[in-house]
């Protein structure tokens, strides 16, 4: 992991200008993320090279049963490799657990092979599908224990 990476608490306007960068993700609308993280226990990382950004990762508190969801992350491509994912991955479990959750959910689409591969690398299980329109759109569900 590369040592120069430093992940800081940010805003919903730092993830929305990194996630306008990351090309497997849709248009950000600052609407979407202020609804979702309103009213909710949340945390919004985003990875730093001196200045630069290089990756987000957010989360909340989605399903009240002592989890913490990994909602929405991403790497800006010229950044990946480094490291940066594995780091915010990091940072964020460390977080939760220490403000007392007892695992991490998330979920991928089948069409986002490398975010698939780079949860199971990292400990989480695969815990349930929903079947979509598509095959590539069908939904995997995973968790982490903490």
């Amino acid at each position: 992991m590369n040592s120069k990476i430093e992940v800081r608490v940010g805003t919903i306007d730092d993830v929305v200008k990194i996630h306008s960068l990351i090309p497997e993700l849709n248009k950000p609308i600052v609407d979407d993320y202020a609804k979702r993280l309103q009213g909710t226990n949340h945390l919004i990382l985003i990875a730093y090279e001196e200045q630069t950004p290089l990756g987000f990762k957010v989360g909340y508190d989605r399903y009240k049963d002592s989890s913490f969801y990994s909602w929405l992350g991403g790497v800006i491509p010229e950044h990946r490799e480094k490291g940066v994912a594995k780091k915010l991955a990091l940072v964020q479990e460390n977080w939760a657990l220490a403000v007392g959750y007892k695992s991490i959910k998330m979920k991928t689409r089948n069409k986002y092979k490398p975010m698939l591969q780079f949860a199971l690398s990292n400990g989480f299980n695969i815990v349930g599908f929903e079947e979509k329109d598509k095959l590539n759109n069908h939904v995997i569900f995973l968790e982490k224990k903490l």
